[in-house]
């Protein structure tokens, strides 16, 4: 006998000859696209997440990217459509009818920075009075290629200082792996004759940490560390 879902009341547990109302039906409908669209659209940041490099050959390559809350892909090169001889246009990726289910995309130049309403800038590419091109530019101010995935990673490390006289501070530069948005660090020092302070940590890929001996005797400075943040 079906059942219903316990967040979203779905009906679920669907056998050959059970009847469903279309109430049921409609539901799923709109709570997909509700929940999902708004997560998407709201949480996310919409961009090229790989690909789509605009070429000389007037074509978008291959690639893949959040638009207006569609996971669009291609994987193969297209035409870039409107494009306007003698002038620097601007290419950007839309969404089309049926990007929700299947994925597709076109990419259209216009004249202006402006897009349409969740499209996304993809750079320009400039033609002469002949439509051949004279530039590409894939890095122009404002283009959406930052949809990166979220992928979290932990780094560590230890080392020491030997001999640390008393009264005295040693400063420790720490690097690692970059990170794409570096997170918190956690430091754990051996005993109890240091002070320590952590700075620099707005670097993606290391910090710094001023240790001082406050005991009467000269001292190693033992530590360790561990790191989260974003990937590369």
């Amino acid at each position: 006998m079906p059942t219903e879902t316990p967040n979203y009341r779905l009906i679920t547990g669907v056998v050959n000859d059970d009847f469903v109302a279309p109430e049921h039906v409609n539901r799923l409908a709109d709570t997909l696209d509700r929940v999902v669209a708004s997560v998407l659209s709201r949480l996310l940041t919409a961009g090229v997440y790989q690909g789509w490099e605009i070429t000389t050959s007037k074509q978008v390559s291959s690639g893949e990217g959040l638009v207006s809350a569609c996971w669009c892909s291609t994987s193969l090169p297209q035409e870039i459509a409107e494009l306007t001889n003698n002038a620097v246009n601007y290419v950007f990726a839309e969404v089309t009818d049926s990007s929700a289910w299947d994925g597709s995309v076109r990419f259209r130049a216009q004249l202006g920075s402006n897009g349409p309403q969740g499209s996304l800038l993809l750079g320009t590419i400039e033609l002469d009075e002949a439509g051949e091109v004279v530039a590409v530019d894939n890095a122009a101010a404002g283009v959406d290629r930052q949809c990166y995935a979220l992928a979290w990673r932990t780094l560590s490390g230890a080392g020491s200082v030997a001999a640390v006289p008393p009264g005295e501070e040693v400063s420790v530069v720490v690097e690692h792996a970059p990170l794409r948005v570096p997170g918190a660090i956690r430091l754990q020092v051996v005993g109890e004759d240091f002070t320590w302070e952590i700075d620099r940590a707005y670097l993606a890929d290391g910090f710094r940490v001023v240790a001082k001996n406050t005991s009467q005797a000269a001292a190693d400075f033992v530590y360790s560390w561990r790191r989260h943040g974003i990937a590369e």
